[in-house]
């Protein structure tokens, strides 16, 4: 049951208008690093501040998790992608080796694709390897991406659990009235064309791209 899990999430907080620690259902969310007044962030764009923050945030997202650790005794420590915070968590293991270190893998990119993008992966590459092989459990989304974990040199268990859809809730017929409040609502008009996503803000997804392309669209778009 959802109620019997509590989940302490560590992640940048960059705007300063929102809050540093924020409570919703059973996650209690805590926001740190410098942050500056409405920043604007893109993989293209980031402020310096921002920038900073985000490259600390292995040892500030540790030092977090650390304090925190003392006072809830924190039964699993996971980390989600093998990014800045795999390196917090793996700091994390390195301190607290009996609290399990679970990480979740969703990028389908190739090794060669990941260096290719993150050039200082070539010098740090033997710690890198470690936020794999350090790892007691690992989630993967797909059997590529645990191919890629067991190229990386990973022996331990790996469990793949696709990302999934209710099918039913998103093909179920809506009611008309539903239909026209929503219209209403977004101020859809008679052939206005919505563009919506569900993937993440990150440069391979081109989300900002399209953005971009909004300018030189049709209005009714």
């Amino acid at each position: 049951m959802p109620g019997d899990y509590e989940f302490d999430m560590i992640t940048l907080r960059f705007d300063k208008s929102v809050p540093e620690v924020e409570r919703i259902g059973n996650v209690t969310v805590h926001r740190i690093g410098m942050t500056t007044g409405s920043p604007k962030i893109s993989d293209r764009q980031i402020p310096f501040k921002a920038k900073l923050a985000k490259l600390l945030f292995p040892f500030t997202s540790f030092l977090k998790a650390r304090s925190l650790h003392k006072r809830r005794a924190y039964d699993i420590v996971w980390a989600m992608m093998a990014n800045h915070a795999g390196f917090g968590a793996l700091l994390f293991k390195y301190t607290y080796q009996k609290v399990p270190y679970f990480l979740e893998l969703q990028d389908g990119n190739t090794l060669e694709q990941v260096k290719a993008r993150q050039p200082i992966l070539f010098l740090l590459w033997p710690l890198y390897k470690r936020v794999y092989l350090k790892a007691d459990v690992i989630k993967v989304i797909s059997h590529f991406i645990e191919k890629l974990a067991r190229n990386i040199g990973f022996t331990g268990p790996i469990e793949v659990i696709p990302n999934a859809v209710d099918v039913a809730k998103f093909s179920a017929s809506i009611p008309k009235e539903t239909e026209v409040e929503l219209k209403s609502k977004f101020g859809k008009k008679l052939g206005d064309t919505f563009l919506f996503t569900a993937s993440r803000l990150v440069l391979s997804r081109g989300v900002e791209d399209v953005i971009r392309s909004l300018a030189f669209l049709p209005p009714h778009v």
